[in-house]
């Protein structure tokens, strides 16, 4: 059994205890009532240890109060275009939907765009090499970034009530040498830490052929 499990159990085991000292206490009459007194004592205990036991297994077990925890679904879009002779006009329209029972709010995000072709065989064997150095549980492929910037939004002003959904559209302007990209999106979750390490959020990830 685990630390957790064990905690757990000490909490209910706890809880029913206590319910069934005053229940003894109650029905010895300690407490000098009569039996009507009595009996609504001894029903008003049994309510309370119920729903304590109920709302510590509850939370524990079935882990309901995580339904209150915000949660986005993202989806990505992409699109190009050419511009000029040399350059290629990338635009991709994030869909964000709040499938959670609480409000979510934006106040940051994070887009980027990576090189995923062309690479001739050298160049894709240092970044294999690179892969397999990486630790089992740690690996990606260190595809070169081409471009990456941040969004911040004002307070209030991007909030997706439960159910809703809502689009935002960022674009890249790439050299038109690249033939594959990968573009990843990362939405905070501002009910999280402040501090950039421990950041947590929704992202997505789309692999688009632009040649």
């Amino acid at each position: 059994m685990t630390s957790a499990a064990r905690k757990r159990l000490v909490i209910v085991c706890s809880a029913i205890v206590a319910g069934l000292v005053l229940l003894g206490l109650a029905t010895n009459g300690v407490f000098g009532l009569g039996i009507v007194e009595t009996v609504s004592f001894v029903q008003t205990t049994v309510t309370l240890v119920a729903i304590a036991v109920g709302g510590v297994f509850a939370y524990y077990k079935l882990d309901l109060f995580r339904e209150f925890q915000p949660h986005l679904t993202i989806s990505q879009e992409v699109a190009h275009r050419k511009l000029g002779n040399s350059y290629i006009h990338v635009s991709v329209t994030a869909t964000l939907s709040n499938n959670s029972r609480v409000a979510v709010e934006i106040r940051q995000a994070d887009f980027r765009i990576r090189q995923m072709a062309p690479f001739d065989d050298s160049e894709i064997g240092l970044l294999f090499e690179k892969f397999i150095a990486q630790p089992n549980n740690e690996k990606y492929i260190p595809f070169p970034g081409i471009f990456e910037y941040s969004r911040e939004w004002e307070t209030n002003e991007l909030i997706i009530e439960p159910g809703e959904i809502e689009t935002e559209i960022y674009e890249f302007v790439v050299r038109d040498v690249f033939t594959t990209v990968s573009i990843d999106s990362f939405f905070v979750d501002t009910t999280g830490s402040e501090a950039l390490e421990n950041r947590k959020g929704w992202a997505s990830t789309s692999i688009y052929d632009i040649q």
